[in-house]
């Protein structure tokens, strides 16, 4: 009955104007809210009243328009918060359950389960905010603000989900600087091709120089990089060589999309030809990583991510003998609390 009778009061009362924006309009403009009834806003602007839906205005105006409407009592600011939160207004949705929580410790529980919520989607939302930047990125600067924000999301939700996704990712970072050099020069080289007979030799250098750094990377993923992770994993530390083996595969990835990428850029003498040897050399590499994983996952009993590092594997190469022999071995003991069986 009180929360009823400070709606009533509060509906009863004019609300002052504010500057609101809806999503068709370029700007926030002063606005009185009217009423807010079954998800409809009536608003009035100068002499001209309209009504919308309340998600026809952008998050930052339609939590104000909701906030206007809720009485400062704990159950409705959890609700508020809710609204908040799926509108990724995380910052207001924490300052209201913090309300909430002040005015009825009762519920501590919802608060809980609702901040629990809050941390899994303001993580994701973080993690996709960096590799937007990734996808976006145009200059060193660019990398290094996606490192910065998804460094924020392990150190902030070490236990979210999106936290393994964007160890992964930051793992890929210097392939990323790698493509974003290879754009570089490949606006370089499509510039060049106006030149003089002299400046054709000039335009080739640098997807040459940039194939052969690529080629560099890969023979030291192929030869170092697999040779230090195995050698970790057999002195126990499996769990690192786990994440490690999936790192490199997506670096791996990485090089094979930019081999794809820059195809049409390949217009010189024995350039096509030596990046579908990368190509193919990454692709071997991604199979082995996918086999050394499956077989560490199996050493840990971890049925369902070994399965699913062998798919990963024959979906790039479905012929590959040893996934097919360890799927056939996981399949057998998937789980079943046992010992996978020993090689030969």
């Amino acid at each position: 009955m009180v929360r009823l009778f400070l709606l009533l009061v509060l509906l009863a009362s004019p609300l002052a104007a504010a500057k609101l924006q809806l999503k068709a309009e370029a700007k926030a403009a002063d606005t009185h809210v009217v009423k807010l009834e079954a998800g409809q806003v009536t608003i009035k602007r100068g002499t001209k009243e309209s009504t919308h839906k309340i998600d026809d205005f952008v998050p930052e105006s339609a939590y104000e328009i909701k906030k206007q409407f809720t009485v400062r009592e704990a159950r409705a600011l959890v609700e508020l918060a809710r609204f908040a939160m799926h509108r990724e207004l995380f910052e207001q949705t924490r300052l209201n359950l913090a309300d909430a929580l002040a005015l009825d410790k009762a519920l501590s529980d919802d608060v809980q389960k609702t901040t629990a919520l809050l941390n899994t989607l303001q993580a994701e939302s973080m993690f996709y905010q960096g590799t937007e930047i990734l996808d976006r990125a145009k200059a060193q600067g660019d990398i290094d603000k996606a490192r910065a924000l998804l460094k924020q999301v392990i150190e902030k939700f070490p236990d979210a989900g999106a936290a393994v996704k964007a160890e992964i990712v930051l793992g890929t970072l210097d392939q990323v600087a790698l493509d974003l050099k290879a754009r570089q020069l490949e606006e370089e080289a499509r510039k060049a091709q106006v030149a003089a007979d002299e400046e054709i030799r000039k335009r080739r250098v640098p997807v040459d120089e940039w194939l052969t750094q690529q080629d560099t990377t890969l023979q030291g993923w192929e030869t170092a990089t697999l040779e230090k992770i195995e050698k970790s994993a057999n002195g126990g530390g499996i769990a690192d060589a786990v994440e490690e083996y999936q790192a490199l595969a997506n670096k791996a990835q990485k090089l094979r999309d930019s081999m794809a990428h820059n195809r049409d850029q390949l217009i010189y003498s024995g350039q096509p030809a030596r990046a579908a040897d990368l190509e193919k050399r990454a692709k071997v590499l991604q199979v082995e990583c996918y086999n050394r994983l499956a077989k560490w996952l199996m050493a840990l009993r971890n049925w369902a991510a070994a399965s699913r590092a062998c798919e990963a594997g024959l979906a790039i190469d479905p012929r590959d003998a040893r996934l097919i022999a360890q799927k056939v071995d996981i399949d057998e003991w998937y789980d079943k609390d046992a010992k996978p069986p020993k090689d030969g």
